[in-house]
């Protein structure tokens, strides 16, 4: 996973919405959809929740 990858699902894991995250970081709103999108393909993950507990468990909160 990219540092910035990591860095947007640090984000997703404490809650923040896609719009707030892109605001925070610079980016669009649709290029951290596609981030999203990407950390799931590589996790092998479905939902949100499971991008959370992978944070959690992972220690990148």
């Amino acid at each position: 996973m990219t540092l910035r990858e990591k860095s947007i699902l640090t984000c997703i894991a404490t809650g923040k919405s896609n719009k707030h995250i892109a605001k925070e970081l610079g980016l669009s709103v649709r290029t951290v959809e596609t981030h999203r999108l990407n950390i799931k393909r590589k996790l092998n993950i479905e939902g949100q929740a499971d991008l959370i507990r992978y944070a959690l468990s992972n220690v990148i909160v």
